[in-house]
């Protein structure tokens, strides 16, 4: 008789939360667990631990990333707090262009921009270098974006947009009456900023700050493009290269706990600080917000925030767009350069390409669908306490933002590529050996060759080039058939293309991949097939 009187909806929210706790809970536990366990016998064991953190260059990793984290949040905070200020409290020009590009550097992908920054900032033919060697006539130009500082700068531009807008959304709740009387009082403009506004900001400007560093230590796509070139390491990289096969899957779970640690740590004080809103000015009326009066320097505010905005958007765009739009890269801009092929080739004539955006249209839109049905959901259930411990719900919940998607990928798969989810665990796995049609297979599913494997590669594709296989369009296309990504995204670290295939033949030590690399891709194999570093 109970049963009769209970609400029918709550199995919906128990249903919901079992949703959740399949989604985020179980992929952390059974990655905890598996960093304890030995990878043949399933024993508890801290050899994992051992092996994770009993090498240099694991460690160094490790500290590439709080070093990179550290410097994208400072360097990140500096772009974005003047920015917000400038905007919310000062009668600054073209406040619309500003919030415009802002929001396009928001939107905007950090690997596309890493990818722009390389076609920009690349040490022999980036945009930038050719220009200061055409203004000066020196040898070659000072810029190298594959270096630890040109990585911080490009996550840096595409994480101030949290410190611009958690820095604003916390002007635009402060009054100017206590500005005002600073004024009264004698101060001066900088002086009220950095002595009154700032500090009633801070704690917001301090949780943009803890949101960039848990988002630089986060990024696999940008490390990727910039760091390994580089020949370093961050965290999400090393966490990529345990993945070759066999893929050590209890090693990566114990070098992903400290990541881990800290993620969960800094998110829980960041949540701390912001729920305290030390930013709130209580008065005995309300207050007006007035407009600071900025004179000539209200232009070296606005040369300010466009020579930001052109770091992250405006530039970056600029030069995507025109090798989007050019027939070779390297001839540079100019209306017979222009053509549309290469949209063609992509969205028509390439059918790999051309799967893959369609793929990533329909995932992703698919995806945020379902992620919004279930955060209303949650949000709704915690909203009217329908059940005991909301506030660890929406710990849960908030949980996938700031963990590391390859650390929360390293779970996904420690969970669910073993018995019952699969009849036999894959390699890597404390359980059987064998791996039947219906588990998935490291080589082909969890990552793509390792950096570990392409080391030697990067010598060849490094700047010195000594030796190195220029490969031909053709053979990359054939190459990419057999799983091997081509190194567009490095071609501003050497000659153009068109370039490169004119001098193979009469450059020593360069030759075209074509033969070799097509005959393995058409055998299914790539031994033969370059490497992409």
């Amino acid at each position: 008789m109970r049963w009769r009187h209970l609400d029918k909806s709550l199995f919906v929210w128990v249903l919901l939360i079992g949703v959740l706790l399949v989604l985020v809970v179980n992929p952390l536990a059974r990655l905890l667990w598996a960093s304890f366990e030995h990878g043949a016998t399933g024993a508890f064991t801290l050899e994992n631990y051992a092996a994770a953190y009993g090498r240099w260059r694991y460690l160094e990793a490790l500290w590439n990333s709080l070093v990179l984290g550290l410097a994208v949040a400072v360097l990140g905070t500096v772009f974005g707090v003047p920015m917000a200020w400038a905007v919310s409290r000062t009668d600054m020009p073209a406040k619309g262009l500003v919030w415009a590009a802002i929001l396009g550097t928001f939107i905007v992908p950090s690997y596309l921009g890493a990818v722009a920054w390389i076609l920009l900032a690349g040490p022999n033919a980036g945009w930038l270098n050719r220009l200061y060697v055409w203004l000066t006539g020196a040898a070659s130009g000072p810029l190298n974006i594959y270096s630890m500082a040109g990585l911080v700068l490009v996550i840096a531009c595409y994480s101030f947009p949290y410190a611009f807008v958690f820095t604003r959304s916390a002007l635009d709740l402060i009054s100017s009456e206590m500005e005002d009387a600073a004024s009264t009082l004698g101060a001066g403009t900088l002086r009220t900023m950095l002595r009154v506004t700032l500090p009633l900001t801070l704690p917001a400007i301090l949780g943009a700050f803890i949101v960039e560093f848990l988002e630089a230590i986060a990024l696999f796509g940008a490390p990727a493009l910039i760091a390994l070139p580089a020949r370093f390491q961050v965290m999400t990289t090393m966490l990529w290269q345990f993945f070759e096969f066999p893929p050590k899957v209890q090693v990566a779970a114990a070098y992903s706990m400290p990541l881990l640690g800290i993620t969960v740590l800094l998110f829980w004080l960041q949540r701390r600080i912001i729920a305290r809103k030390g930013y709130v000015a209580l008065t005995g009326k309300g207050g007006e917000r007035r407009l600071i009066r900025l004179g000539r320097w209200r232009w070296v505010m606005l040369g300010y925030c466009l020579f930001v905005t052109s770091l992250s958007f405006f530039l970056p765009m600029l030069v995507v767009l025109q090798a989007a739009f050019a027939k070779a890269w390297g001839r540079g801009v100019g209306l017979d350069n222009v053509t549309l092929a290469n949209l063609r080739f992509v969205l028509i004539d390439q059918p790999i390409t051309r799967t893959a955006t369609l793929h990533t249209f329909v995932y992703g839109g698919t995806a945020a669908a379902l992620a919004l049905g279930l955060a209303f959901a949650i949000a709704y259930i915690v909203h009217r306490r329908l059940v005991p411990l909301g506030g660890a719900l929406a710990y849960i919940a908030m949980a996938p933002f700031v963990i590391p998607g390859i650390v929360l990928a390293i779970g996904f798969y420690a969970a669910y590529t073993t018995p019952p989810w699969c009849s036999t665990a894959p390699p890597g796995s404390s359980s059987s050996p064998s791996r039947p049609a219906s588990c998935p297979s490291p080589t082909r599913t969890a990552m793509p060759p390792s950096a570990a494997s392409t080391r030697s590669s990067r010598t060849r594709y490094g700047s010195s080039g000594a030796g190195a296989c220029w490969p031909c369009a053709a053979s990359w296309a054939r190459c990419s058939s057999a799983g091997w990504p081509g190194p567009s995204f490095w071609s501003s670290s050497r000659p153009p293309a068109s370039s490169a295939r004119r001098s193979s033949s009469t450059r020593p030590g360069r030759r075209c991949c074509r033969s070799s690399c097509s005959t393995r891709a058409t055998r299914g194999t790539s031994s033969g097939c370059p490497r992409s570093g």
